[in-house]
C-alpha cells in the first residue's frame, strides 16, 4: 500500500503550472495583435474630454478554457491534500472529504465550520484541522483566505455556470503633465466602450492640441471577469501565480510534517 504523501497535491500544482505557461504564451500572442485601443469624445453634458475602451478583437474563448484548467488543478491540489491527510489516520476516509473554503463562519461559537464543513476534515489529525481552519477566508485580514476565496469563486464559475471570461484590464497611462490637475482615470476590469479616462473641463484648462492627443496612451492586459478579480492587481497571469504560490508556500509546506 502506498504511503500517504504530498505527491498527488504537488503533481496537481505542477500540472497547473504547465497550463499557466500555456496560458501565458497564448495571452502574449493575443496581446501582440493589439486587440485593445481607445477612442476620444467630448461629453455633451459638461464638455469633458472622455476616452473609452475599444475592443478591436475580443479575447478568444480558448484563453478562458485554459484558465479554467489552471483553476481546476489548483483547487484539486487542495482536495488531494485533505484525502492524503485523512489517510494518515484511517484506511477509509470519509468519502466526501475535501478542502473546505468558507467565507462566513458558523454561528456556533465552538465550531469553525458548519456540520458539513467539519465532516470534510473529520479524519485529519487535530493539528492539521487547525491549519485548515486558520487559512479560511472568514478570518479578516487573512491574505491566504482571500486568495482561497478567489480560487473557490473562479473554480465554481468555470465548473457550474459559464466559461471564465477574459477581459481587458487597464494597466498604465501616459499623459501630458499639465493634464494631471484635471484627470479622472478609471482602473480595473473594463469592457467595450467603458470609460477609462476623463479630463474635466474646468476654468483655466486649455484645449488639447494634436501633440497632446498623440501623447495620451492607455495600456491594457487581461484579467478574469469576476467581481473579486478587480482587487487583484496583476492581471490573469499574476493572479494564478499568486494562488499557486499561496497553496505551495502557505498550505502544503505547513502540512508536510504530517507525512
Amino acid at each position: 500500500m502506498t504511503r500517504p504523501s504530498l505527491d498527488a497535491s504537488r503533481a496537481k500544482l505542477a500540472r497547473a503550472r504547465e497550463h499557466m505557461e500555456s496560458l501565458c504564451n497564448e495571452v502574449r500572442t493575443f496581446m501582440k495583435r493589439d486587440p485593445f485601443g481607445i477612442t476620444h469624445e467630448i461629453d455633451p453634458k459638461n464638455g469633458d474630454d472622455v476616452w473609452r475602451l475599444v475592443v478591436r478583437e475580443p479575447p478568444p474563448l480558448r484563453l478562458s478554457v485554459i484558465a479554467g484548467d489552471v483553476a481546476h488543478n489548483l483547487r484539486s491540489s487542495l482536495d488531494h491534500l485533505i484525502w492524503q491527510l485523512a489517510l494518515t489516520q484511517t484506511r477509509r476516509p470519509y468519502k466526501h472529504a475535501e478542502f473546505p473554503i468558507y467565507s462566513i463562519k458558523s454561528h456556533k461559537v465552538r465550531e469553525c465550520f458548519d456540520r458539513s464543513g467539519r465532516a470534510k476534515i473529520r479524519n485529519l489529525p487535530p493539528d492539521a484541522q487547525n491549519i485548515i481552519e486558520s487559512v479560511q477566508p472568514y478570518h479578516r485580514r487573512n491574505a491566504t483566505g482571500r486568495t482561497l476565496a478567489l480560487l473557490h469563486q473562479i473554480n465554481n464559475i468555470d465548473k457550474h455556470r459559464i466559461p471564465l471570461r477574459a477581459v481587458a484590464r487597464q494597466t498604465g497611462l501616459n499623459i501630458p503633465l499639465w493634464c494631471l490637475d484635471y484627470l479622472d482615470a478609471i482602473t480595473g476590469v473594463r469592457k467595450h466602450m467603458d470609460e477609462v479616462l476623463r479630463l474635466r473641463r474646468e476654468p483655466g484648462r486649455r484645449d488639447l492640441d494634436e501633440c497632446d492627443k498623440k501623447r495620451i496612451r492607455v495600456s491594457f492586459d487581461l484579467n478574469i471577469s469576476t467581481p473579486r478579480a478587480r482587487a487583484f492587481n496583476g492581471g490573469i497571469i499574476a493572479l494564478f501565480n499568486g494562488i499557486h504560490r499561496t497553496i505551495d508556500e502557505d498550505i502544503l509546506s505547513r502540512c508536510g510534517r504530517f507525512f
